[in-house]
């Protein structure tokens, strides 16, 4: 059965938070029509719209996965089968990292092709972004990015993050538009989904 899929634009954030080469914090123009958008169970409102990101959403770019500039490994279960899981203290969130040069690099590419540049020297040692420059611009406040990007969605995943496919503001594009999977198919080379994986950012 064919699919439709909903046209956001909105605001990215990345000063002060950790992005990775695979998921950016979005602020839709219509936060509604966002909230409205269902789970892979067809029932909507299950978006966290984040407090802390300033009611942003989190949005994880469709079919690619790159190494993470943060996350909370699994706890080990080195136990014989049959016994019962210990109780083990999970490792905090946000204090561990993939391969840092490759992370941050996936991180620094999905950024730079939505008009954000980010050198080496921008990164926080503790793992988050303390600067990136739009256009000549420096921008050092948490929410002073200002840069549209456009997001193609039509679900949202079990974490309550959008599933979609993610292009810089220029994309013609208007807010609110419906997209068949005709239309979608078209236009994925310029997604920046498809521009990560074709510079081997992401797989």
């Amino acid at each position: 059965m064919p699919q439709s899929f909903r046209v956001f634009r909105g605001n990215l954030y990345a000063v002060g938070f950790k992005p990775d080469g695979d998921t950016v914090a979005f602020k839709p123009q219509d936060v509604a029509a966002m909230a409205a958008l269902p789970d892979t169970g067809g029932n909507p409102g299950s978006i966290a719209f984040e407090a802390d990101k300033n009611n942003a959403v989190s949005v994880r770019l469709q079919g690619i996965d790159a190494l993470e500039t943060h996350y909370q490994p699994a706890v080990a279960e080195n136990r014989p089968a049959g016994v019962a899981n210990p109780a083990v203290p999970k490792p905090s969130a946000g204090n561990h990292e993939q391969r840092r040069d490759l992370s941050r690099a996936a991180a620094n590419s999905l950024l730079g092709l939505l008009g954000v540049t980010v050198t080496a020297a921008d990164w926080h040692s503790w793992g988050y972004l303390q600067r990136v420059r739009v256009g000549t611009e420096l921008r050092t406040e948490k929410f002073s990015d200002n840069v549209e990007i456009v997001v193609v969605a039509n679900t949202v995943d079990s974490n309550g993050r959008v599933l979609g496919w993610v292009f810089p503001g220029s994309v013609a594009l208007t807010e609110g538009q419906s997209l068949t999977d005709a239309e979608l198919k078209a236009l994925l080379p310029k997604c920046c989904n498809a521009l990560l994986l074709k510079e081997g950012a992401a797989y």
